[in-house]
């Protein structure tokens, strides 16, 4: 099988600091593909064997790997039992669900999301709990990126500018109006 000479082989690094949800995500979206696109098994073996070496190269565990090639495997297997088994009815009663926001700090993060979950659980057993993370903040969140000039310390040629730029944004402005106001 061909590659593109585009694929890089790269993919999040394991040691990065993100949520484990992305890193699982860049492993799980590979093998998604490969059982779409692989029309063989033989192909698919192929692919998985290439997504185990990138991700190796990745510094992946090779148990982590395999568990969500396991994982995804065993899903697929049973998305094919269930189109054969399509006309036993089933009563399914889905929970509502309550979600979280929770800033990404590392372990806080995981340790937090058990004891909401818990607390959940206790009180509230109809809910079900989830959760979606964000990056933390920037250090650069907090400083200004640039500092304004007064307009004593400003070059004449930059004094122009802006007011060009004023007056065709005003001019257009203006422009508009009238057209609006005539019949």
């Amino acid at each position: 099988m061909t590659r593109l000479q585009t694929v890089t082989g790269l993919m999040i690094n394991y040691f990065s600091f993100v949520p484990i949800q992305f890193k699982k995500a860049s492993i799980v979206n590979i093998i998604q593909r490969s059982m779409k696109i692989c029309s063989t098994y033989k192909a698919l073996i192929y692919e998985l064997e290439h997504l185990r070496k990138v991700a190796l190269a990745n510094s992946c565990p090779p148990t982590f790997i395999e568990q969500h090639i396991s994982r995804r495997l065993e899903k697929y297997i049973q998305l094919q039992q269930q189109k054969h088994t399509e006309n036993i009815p089933k009563i399914v009663c889905e929970k509502e669900k309550i979600y979280f926001e929770l800033p990404y700090t590392g372990n806080v993060t995981e340790i937090l999301k058990m004891k909401l979950t818990w607390i959940v659980k206790k009180y509230r057993p109809a809910l079900e709990s989830c959760f979606y993370t964000r990056s933390p903040q920037t250090i650069t969140a907090l400083f200004k990126v640039k500092d304004t000039i007064h307009k004593f310390y400003a070059s004449k040629h930059s004094q122009a500018k802006h007011a060009r730029s004023y007056a065709i944004v005003k001019g257009t402005y203006t422009a508009v109006y009238e057209r609006m106001q005539s019949p």
